[in-house]
Protein backbone atom coordinates (compact mmCIF):
# COMPACT_ATOMS: atom_id res chain seq x y z
CA UNK A 1 0.00 0.00 0.00
CA UNK A 2 2.11 3.08 -1.33
CA UNK A 3 0.68 4.83 -3.80
CA UNK A 4 -2.72 6.65 -3.56
CA UNK A 5 -4.25 8.57 -6.63
CA UNK A 6 -5.77 12.23 -6.50
CA UNK A 7 -8.30 12.06 -9.43
CA UNK A 8 -6.38 9.61 -11.97
CA UNK A 9 -2.85 11.16 -10.48
CA UNK A 10 -1.26 8.16 -8.61
CA UNK A 11 0.63 9.71 -5.76
CA UNK A 12 3.57 8.03 -3.63
CA UNK A 13 2.17 7.66 0.09
CA UNK A 14 5.92 8.47 0.42
CA UNK A 15 6.28 11.77 -1.36
CA UNK A 16 3.03 12.39 0.76
CA UNK A 17 4.70 11.98 4.38
CA UNK A 18 7.98 13.96 2.60
CA UNK A 19 5.27 16.68 1.94
CA UNK A 20 3.68 16.75 5.65
CA UNK A 21 7.13 16.91 7.03
CA UNK A 22 8.14 20.14 4.87
CA UNK A 23 4.84 21.25 6.21
CA UNK A 24 5.34 21.01 9.63
CA UNK A 25 9.03 22.22 9.50
CA UNK A 26 8.54 24.90 6.82
CA UNK A 27 11.99 24.12 6.29
CA UNK A 28 13.48 21.68 3.46
CA UNK A 29 16.69 21.24 5.72
CA UNK A 30 15.42 20.00 8.76
CA UNK A 31 12.92 18.33 7.01
CA UNK A 32 15.60 16.06 5.90
CA UNK A 33 16.65 15.69 9.15
CA UNK A 34 14.07 14.65 10.52
CA UNK A 35 13.59 11.90 7.31
CA UNK A 36 17.44 11.29 7.48
CA UNK A 37 17.92 11.92 3.71
CA UNK A 38 19.70 14.32 2.07
CA UNK A 39 18.29 18.00 1.24
CA UNK A 40 18.71 17.99 -2.64
CA UNK A 41 17.18 14.45 -2.15
CA UNK A 42 14.29 16.02 -0.58
CA UNK A 43 13.97 19.07 -3.02
CA UNK A 44 13.77 16.53 -5.37
CA UNK A 45 10.90 14.65 -3.93
CA UNK A 46 9.22 17.65 -3.72
CA UNK A 47 9.64 18.88 -7.35
CA UNK A 48 8.22 15.48 -8.33
CA UNK A 49 5.23 16.04 -6.30
CA UNK A 50 3.98 19.14 -7.59
CA UNK A 51 5.00 18.21 -10.71
CA UNK A 52 2.70 15.00 -10.59
CA UNK A 53 0.28 17.21 -9.37
CA UNK A 54 0.65 20.09 -11.47
CA UNK A 55 0.32 22.70 -9.08
CA UNK A 56 2.25 24.63 -6.76
CA UNK A 57 2.51 23.65 -3.36
CA UNK A 58 5.03 26.27 -1.00
CA UNK A 59 5.40 29.76 -1.83
CA UNK A 60 9.42 29.69 -1.08
CA UNK A 61 10.31 32.59 1.45
CA UNK A 62 14.12 33.48 2.43
CA UNK A 63 13.49 31.71 6.40
CA UNK A 64 10.62 29.52 6.05
CA UNK A 65 8.35 27.74 3.00
CA UNK A 66 4.82 28.59 3.43
CA UNK A 67 1.66 26.66 2.07
CA UNK A 68 -0.25 27.75 -1.07
CA UNK A 69 -4.04 27.42 -1.34
CA UNK A 70 -3.31 24.23 -2.98
CA UNK A 71 -1.00 23.43 -0.68
CA UNK A 72 -3.45 23.44 2.53
CA UNK A 73 -5.88 21.46 0.59
CA UNK A 74 -3.13 18.50 0.01
CA UNK A 75 -1.87 19.07 3.85
CA UNK A 76 -5.40 18.45 5.23
CA UNK A 77 -6.30 15.32 2.72
CA UNK A 78 -3.03 13.72 3.20
CA UNK A 79 -2.77 13.84 6.55
CA UNK A 80 -6.16 12.23 6.75
CA UNK A 81 -4.65 9.75 4.17
CA UNK A 82 -1.85 8.84 6.10
CA UNK A 83 -3.69 8.01 8.83
CA UNK A 84 -5.94 5.92 6.95
CA UNK A 85 -2.89 3.96 5.76
CA UNK A 86 -1.90 3.54 9.04
CA UNK A 87 -5.06 2.32 10.22
CA UNK A 88 -5.73 0.05 7.48
CA UNK A 89 -2.09 -1.85 7.77
CA UNK A 90 -2.70 -2.08 10.96
CA UNK A 91 -6.37 -4.14 10.75
CA UNK A 92 -4.39 -6.34 7.90
CA UNK A 93 -1.99 -6.98 10.34
CA UNK A 94 -3.86 -7.92 13.12
CA UNK A 95 -6.50 -10.02 11.06
CA UNK A 96 -3.74 -11.80 9.32
CA UNK A 97 -1.87 -12.69 12.90
CA UNK A 98 -2.32 -16.00 14.20
CA UNK A 99 -4.02 -15.92 17.48
CA UNK A 100 -2.65 -18.04 20.07
CA UNK A 101 -4.05 -18.79 23.82
CA UNK A 102 -6.16 -20.75 26.21
CA UNK A 103 -10.03 -19.62 26.21
CA UNK A 104 -11.50 -20.96 29.60
CA UNK A 105 -15.95 -22.13 28.96
CA UNK A 106 -17.95 -23.33 31.95
CA UNK A 107 -21.22 -24.33 30.51
CA UNK A 108 -23.92 -26.27 32.48
CA UNK A 109 -25.53 -29.29 30.32
CA UNK A 110 -28.11 -27.19 28.47
CA UNK A 111 -29.82 -27.09 25.25
CA UNK A 112 -27.88 -24.21 24.35
CA UNK A 113 -24.23 -26.17 24.78
CA UNK A 114 -25.05 -27.41 21.47
CA UNK A 115 -25.26 -23.96 20.40
CA UNK A 116 -22.27 -22.74 21.97
CA UNK A 117 -20.81 -25.46 20.66
CA UNK A 118 -21.49 -24.66 17.32
CA UNK A 119 -19.17 -21.16 18.43
CA UNK A 120 -16.49 -22.95 19.20
CA UNK A 121 -15.76 -25.09 16.40
CA UNK A 122 -16.77 -22.17 14.20
CA UNK A 123 -14.18 -20.14 15.74
CA UNK A 124 -12.19 -22.99 16.16
CA UNK A 125 -11.62 -23.65 12.25
CA UNK A 126 -10.42 -19.85 11.57
CA UNK A 127 -7.80 -19.96 14.84
CA UNK A 128 -7.01 -23.34 15.14
CA UNK A 129 -4.16 -22.52 17.66
CA UNK A 130 -6.58 -21.46 20.24
CA UNK A 131 -7.39 -23.64 23.06
CA UNK A 132 -10.49 -24.58 24.62
CA UNK A 133 -10.98 -25.78 28.01
CA UNK A 134 -14.31 -26.84 28.62
CA UNK A 135 -15.60 -27.20 32.64
CA UNK A 136 -19.12 -28.53 33.44
CA UNK A 137 -20.55 -27.17 36.35
CA UNK A 138 -23.63 -25.50 37.91
CA UNK A 139 -23.84 -21.54 37.60
CA UNK A 140 -22.79 -21.10 41.22
CA UNK A 141 -19.11 -23.07 40.37
CA UNK A 142 -18.80 -21.85 36.99
CA UNK A 143 -19.13 -18.03 38.37
CA UNK A 144 -16.67 -19.06 41.36
CA UNK A 145 -14.26 -19.75 38.94
CA UNK A 146 -14.70 -17.00 36.91
CA UNK A 147 -14.53 -14.65 39.43
CA UNK A 148 -11.23 -16.41 40.34
CA UNK A 149 -9.80 -16.22 36.69
CA UNK A 150 -10.10 -20.07 36.07
CA UNK A 151 -12.45 -19.03 33.74
CA UNK A 152 -13.47 -16.27 30.74
CA UNK A 153 -17.26 -17.33 29.73
CA UNK A 154 -20.05 -19.22 31.45
CA UNK A 155 -23.44 -20.61 29.87
CA UNK A 156 -25.91 -19.67 33.02
CA UNK A 157 -29.02 -20.26 33.85
CA UNK A 158 -30.97 -16.85 34.50
CA UNK A 159 -31.00 -15.08 36.89
CA UNK A 160 -27.56 -13.49 36.36
CA UNK A 161 -26.29 -11.14 37.87
CA UNK A 162 -26.22 -7.99 35.43
CA UNK A 163 -23.82 -5.09 37.40
CA UNK A 164 -20.85 -7.85 37.14
CA UNK A 165 -21.37 -9.62 33.85
CA UNK A 166 -21.91 -8.62 29.94
CA UNK A 167 -24.09 -11.29 28.52
CA UNK A 168 -25.58 -12.52 25.12
CA UNK A 169 -29.16 -14.36 25.65
CA UNK A 170 -28.81 -17.72 23.77
CA UNK A 171 -32.14 -19.79 22.33
CA UNK A 172 -35.91 -20.18 23.31
CA UNK A 173 -35.04 -21.09 26.70
CA UNK A 174 -34.11 -24.31 28.59
CA UNK A 175 -37.46 -26.53 29.83
CA UNK A 176 -37.34 -28.34 33.44
CA UNK A 177 -38.30 -32.43 32.77
CA UNK A 178 -39.14 -35.25 35.49
CA UNK A 179 -36.63 -37.98 34.52
CA UNK A 180 -37.20 -41.40 36.23
CA UNK A 181 -36.48 -45.11 35.32
CA UNK A 182 -38.44 -46.50 32.81
CA UNK A 183 -40.10 -48.95 34.64
CA UNK A 184 -41.00 -45.94 36.99
CA UNK A 185 -45.20 -45.65 36.29
CA UNK A 186 -44.71 -41.66 35.39
CA UNK A 187 -43.08 -43.31 32.47
CA UNK A 188 -46.30 -43.94 30.69
CA UNK A 189 -47.37 -40.25 31.21
CA UNK A 190 -47.40 -37.50 28.51
CA UNK A 191 -45.96 -35.00 31.19
CA UNK A 192 -45.56 -34.79 35.06
CA UNK A 193 -46.98 -32.72 37.30
CA UNK A 194 -45.86 -31.43 40.97
CA UNK A 195 -48.94 -33.63 42.57
CA UNK A 196 -47.22 -36.39 40.80
CA UNK A 197 -43.93 -35.88 42.52
CA UNK A 198 -45.60 -35.53 46.03
CA UNK A 199 -44.24 -38.28 48.30
CA UNK A 200 -41.48 -39.37 45.91
CA UNK A 201 -37.39 -39.03 46.33
CA UNK A 202 -36.76 -36.44 44.38
CA UNK A 203 -33.27 -35.41 43.07
CA UNK A 204 -33.18 -32.08 42.93
CA UNK A 205 -30.65 -29.21 41.47
CA UNK A 206 -28.01 -28.61 44.04
CA UNK A 207 -28.36 -24.56 43.16
CA UNK A 208 -30.37 -22.58 45.81
CA UNK A 209 -31.61 -20.17 42.71
CA UNK A 210 -32.71 -22.68 40.93
CA UNK A 211 -34.26 -24.68 44.03
CA UNK A 212 -36.44 -21.58 44.93
CA UNK A 213 -37.68 -21.30 41.38
CA UNK A 214 -38.54 -25.24 41.57
CA UNK A 215 -40.31 -24.17 44.65
CA UNK A 216 -42.87 -21.96 43.22
CA UNK A 217 -43.13 -24.57 40.72
CA UNK A 218 -44.47 -27.00 43.69
CA UNK A 219 -46.64 -24.40 44.72
CA UNK A 220 -48.49 -25.92 47.67
CA UNK A 221 -47.65 -29.03 47.04
CA UNK A 222 -44.00 -27.71 47.84
CA UNK A 223 -44.97 -28.86 51.59
CA UNK A 224 -45.23 -32.80 50.63
CA UNK A 225 -42.10 -33.35 48.21
CA UNK A 226 -39.40 -35.29 49.96
CA UNK A 227 -36.13 -33.47 48.11
CA UNK A 228 -33.70 -36.58 49.62
CA UNK A 229 -31.34 -36.11 47.16
CA UNK A 230 -29.45 -33.17 45.46
CA UNK A 231 -26.75 -32.88 42.67
CA UNK A 232 -24.84 -30.38 40.32
CA UNK A 233 -24.65 -31.60 37.16
CA UNK A 234 -23.32 -34.67 36.25
CA UNK A 235 -24.29 -38.36 35.71
CA UNK A 236 -23.45 -39.51 39.20
CA UNK A 237 -26.79 -38.07 40.84
CA UNK A 238 -28.67 -39.61 37.93
CA UNK A 239 -27.44 -42.90 39.07
CA UNK A 240 -29.93 -42.86 41.57
CA UNK A 241 -32.64 -42.48 39.09
CA UNK A 242 -31.02 -45.09 37.16
CA UNK A 243 -31.73 -47.57 40.47
CA UNK A 244 -35.09 -46.29 41.00
CA UNK A 245 -34.32 -44.72 44.04
CA UNK A 246 -34.94 -41.27 42.68
CA UNK A 247 -37.04 -39.20 40.17
CA UNK A 248 -35.06 -36.10 39.09
CA UNK A 249 -36.19 -32.77 38.21
CA UNK A 250 -33.74 -31.31 35.71
CA UNK A 251 -32.83 -29.38 32.07
CA UNK A 252 -34.06 -31.14 29.28
CA UNK A 253 -30.48 -30.19 28.09
CA UNK A 254 -29.12 -32.91 30.13
CA UNK A 255 -31.77 -35.49 30.27
CA UNK A 256 -31.71 -35.88 26.16
CA UNK A 257 -28.13 -37.23 26.24
CA UNK A 258 -28.49 -39.51 28.82
CA UNK A 259 -28.78 -43.35 27.91
CA UNK A 260 -32.46 -44.05 26.55
CA UNK A 261 -32.05 -47.39 27.99
CA UNK A 262 -32.28 -46.55 31.69
CA UNK A 263 -33.56 -43.02 31.45
CA UNK A 264 -36.67 -41.66 30.16
CA UNK A 265 -37.85 -38.02 30.48
CA UNK A 266 -41.44 -36.06 30.41
CA UNK A 267 -41.93 -32.31 30.60
CA UNK A 268 -42.89 -30.67 33.86
CA UNK A 269 -46.86 -29.21 33.61
CA UNK A 270 -47.19 -26.54 33.68
CA UNK A 271 -44.19 -25.72 32.04
CA UNK A 272 -41.08 -24.00 33.13
CA UNK A 273 -38.54 -22.38 31.54
CA UNK A 274 -35.68 -20.78 32.31
CA UNK A 275 -33.71 -18.31 30.27
CA UNK A 276 -29.97 -19.20 29.22
CA UNK A 277 -26.98 -16.75 28.95
CA UNK A 278 -23.68 -16.77 27.60
CA UNK A 279 -22.50 -14.58 29.77
CA UNK A 280 -18.56 -12.47 30.74
CA UNK A 281 -17.33 -10.51 33.32
CA UNK A 282 -17.53 -6.70 32.82
CA UNK A 283 -14.04 -4.91 32.93
CA UNK A 284 -11.25 -7.66 32.96
CA UNK A 285 -8.43 -7.33 31.76
CA UNK A 286 -8.19 -10.61 29.28
CA UNK A 287 -5.52 -12.27 26.72
CA UNK A 288 -5.69 -12.47 22.79
CA UNK A 289 -8.17 -15.45 22.19
CA UNK A 290 -10.66 -14.87 25.01
CA UNK A 291 -10.79 -11.43 23.38
CA UNK A 292 -11.34 -12.65 19.90
CA UNK A 293 -13.92 -15.23 21.03
CA UNK A 294 -15.61 -12.72 23.20
CA UNK A 295 -15.43 -10.40 20.03
CA UNK A 296 -16.93 -13.45 17.77
CA UNK A 297 -19.53 -13.90 20.52
CA UNK A 298 -20.75 -10.23 20.43
CA UNK A 299 -20.95 -10.41 16.67
CA UNK A 300 -22.88 -13.74 16.12
CA UNK A 301 -25.24 -11.69 18.65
Amino acid sequence: MNRICFGVIPVEIRLLECFLTIAEEQNVTRAAQILHISQPALSRQLSQLEQELGCTLFERGKRKMELTDDGILLHRRAKEIISLVSITEEEIKHRSSEIEGRVGIGAGELSASEELAAMVGEFSKDHPKVVFEIFSGDADQVSQRIDSGLLDIGLFLEPVDKEKFEYLKMGEGEHWVACMAPDNPLSRQQFVTASDLGNRALLLPSRLGVQSELAHWFGSEFENIDARFVSSVGVNGQLLVKKGFAVSVTTEGHAKYLDGRYFVYRPLRPAITSGVVLAWKRDVARGAAARAFIDYVRGRG
